[in-house]
């Protein structure tokens, strides 16, 4: 692990000004998970793309030069279609993951650790594809069965660091973190901005790993 688990509550000073930008970015369905999501903030509004991962960044090295790639998004679902929505995974394509919370759900991000004997289903990815593609007309036999599936998947970790959601709080994740999206449904819209940082170099030294503010956090 290179970034350790850490959240930090009220993290925008202006929260609300961060909704407003969610509000004018163009939104689009997905087939890997329910809901919306905008396209990578780096082509909407490249200065507030910059500004939120530079806060991100500066989390963990707070007085250092830095260069950076990331795919940062706004990401909304309803409450109807906060179904299935928890299938443990990694996002191992990237040294870290950040997801701020921008409503009032509760509904928040697991870690989770293996279990000894680990095996996922060959099938559960595409298994999982199909549903979050098909799932507006997914009969009630077919999504029990994606509901086993999900369950054969989730029940191979333990769950080890609980976050819950809250207005505004920040939750980082290293990419090779076991994770999903709680159970539950909201009341309300769940929105929230999330940033899969991709690349990082510090500019003028040596980029050590793990982070030297490991140990404090």
């Amino acid at each position: 692990m290179l970034f350790p688990t850490l959240c930090v509550d009220n993290f925008f000073n202006n929260p609300e000004q961060v909704i407003n930008v969610a509000k004018q970015c163009p939104m689009e369905r997905t087939h890997t998970r329910p809901g919306t999501r905008s396209p990578c903030l780096s082509q909407v509004n490249f200065d507030f793309y910059n500004y939120v991962n530079t806060k991100l960044i500066r989390v963990f090295y707070p007085s250092k030069d830095f260069s950076y790639s990331a795919s940062t998004h706004f990401q909304s679902t309803f409450p109807d279609e906060n179904i299935l929505d928890g299938w443990v995974h990694q996002d191992d394509d990237y040294m870290f993951t950040a997801i701020v919370y921008l409503n009032h759900c509760n509904i928040g991000t697991s870690i989770f650790t293996k279990k000894n004997e680990f095996t996922v289903p060959v099938a559960a990815g595409d298994i999982k594809h199909n549903y979050f593609k098909n799932y507006e007309s997914v009969d009630r036999p077919e999504r029990q069965e994606v509901e086993k599936v999900r369950e054969d998947v989730n029940s191979q970790f333990d769950e080890s660091i609980i976050v819950k959601g809250r207005y505004n709080r920040m939750m980082c994740f290293d990419g090779n973190s076991y994770h999903t999206i709680q159970d539950g449904l909201c009341d309300e819209e769940r929105l929230i901005l999330i940033s899969f940082i991709k690349d990082f170099r510090l500019q003028g030294e040596k980029t050590v790993f793990p982070i030297p503010q490991m140990n404090l956090l």
